[in-house]
């Protein structure tokens, strides 16, 4: 049985949490985003940073004549806040210092509306508008979030700051959640040999910093409150390159931390539909670690699986689970699933939905005008 939702109320710590962090400009906001309580169904985190001091206020509440000022504790160079909001499907306000007031709209226990996006590149403009017009509860993304960590002038966490500029609405008035491809952990350019040193960090020190992570940060779950739906990210990209210095993920044997993880992630409620997400082709997920990947996918009684591999949007059915590649950007190089029912090689992104009661999960793939290319109903 859930818990029932508390009061509105205000805490200052460190919690696996719904968070927003920026950087202060006048007082304000000048970058925003949201991820969302790994934890608790109406709980956010408000992380910002501040050149001022003392550093703005946090004003949050219910509505716009009942916001309450909350000042936010530094640590490392970030302020963060930790406010629980209030009653199922009432808005939660927010505003920092003199910047502008945003909406946000907490889980909803009659409908959940999820969009997911791959491979933004550094640049989450395309399908911005189209994915506002969704309203969604949730944006997930399936890794490659920037294009690496060493360009001039992008070095570091600065990559992610110009993918925040690039569409700043989207990230104040959605909660993001995202997963690291091999691109969001590249420290030194790739080249056409094999370096003497590692390319990418395989602990994605900045991406989990950056986004404050629940869990390791490379991996986590996150059952969706109200509805049978269960959220599994793997940490899965580049698998060819394991044990090389152009290795980019944690280790995905048999046997591994990773796939007991992922065994005992499925099971907490192993009723609910799974959705699986990646950063590396679906076709080469099903016969890692001898099977057992896949073997844990098929056990979950309703699930799906999403990748951003390559520039392309596809659907394949594999024993009765679909499997999804999204590319916003599209004109990538295309790898055909060997089970595809449905291609696009234009920019997508999928919209995930539930209604309360119903026994089953709709998944779209949606152009970057929000047209819908392709729609499946999975049973639950």
């Amino acid at each position: 049985m859930r818990k029932p939702n508390k009061p509105f109320s205000v805490s200052i710590m460190l919690v696996q949490t719904l968070l927003v962090s920026y950087s202060v400009m006048g007082g304000g906001a000048e970058r925003v985003w949201i991820t969302p309580s790994l934890v608790e169904e109406n709980r956010f985190t408000f992380h910002w940073q501040s050149e001022t001091e003392p550093p703005p206020l946090l004003f949050v509440g219910p509505a716009f004549n009942s916001l309450q000022s909350v000042a936010g504790t530094k640590t490392g160079g970030v302020i963060r806040a930790t406010v629980e909001g209030g009653k199922p499907s009432s808005s939660l306000t927010y505003r920092i210092g003199d910047g502008p007031t945003h909406t946000l709209a907490p889980w909803d226990p009659s409908l959940v509306r999820i969009v997911i996006v791959g491979d933004w590149h550094g640049n989450a403009k395309p399908g911005s508008e189209a994915i506002l017009r969704e309203s969604p509860h949730l944006l997930l993304t399936v890794g490659d979030n920037v294009t690496d960590l060493h360009q001039a002038g992008r070095e570091g966490r600065r990559a992610y700051e110009l993918l925040i500029d690039s569409s700043p609405e989207l990230f104040a008035s959605i909660p993001v959640l995202p997963i690291s491809g091999n691109h969001d952990r590249e420290v030194r350019p790739r080249g056409n040999e094999k370096p003497d040193i590692p390319t990418y960090d395989i602990d994605a020190k900045v991406f989990r910093e950056f986004f404050a992570l629940p869990e390791s940060g490379w991996r986590w779950s996150l059952p969706v409150p109200y509805h049978p739906l269960t959220l599994v990210a793997l940490d899965l990209h580049h698998v060819s390159d394991f044990g090389t210095t152009w290795q980019s993920c944690q280790s995905f044997n048999a046997d591994s931390e990773q796939v007991n993880w992922l065994r005992s992630a499925a099971m907490p409620r192993r009723m609910d539909f799974h959705l699986f997400l990646y950063n590396e082709r679906n076709a080469t997920v099903r016969k890692l670690a001898g099977g057992a990947i896949d073997e844990v996918f098929r056990r979950s009684p309703s699930a799906a699986a999403v990748t951003g591999f390559g520039g392309f949007g596809e659907r394949a059915e594999w024993e009765g689970i679909p499997s999804y590649n999204t590319h916003i950007h599209g004109k990538g190089i295309d790898y055909p699933d060997p089970h595809r029912t449905f291609s696009t090689l234009g920019g997508n992104y999928l919209l995930v939905t539930h209604r309360r009661g119903e026994k089953q999960i709709t998944i779209d793939i949606k152009s970057t005008d929000g047209e819908i290319l392709d729609t499946r109903q999975i049973g639950l």
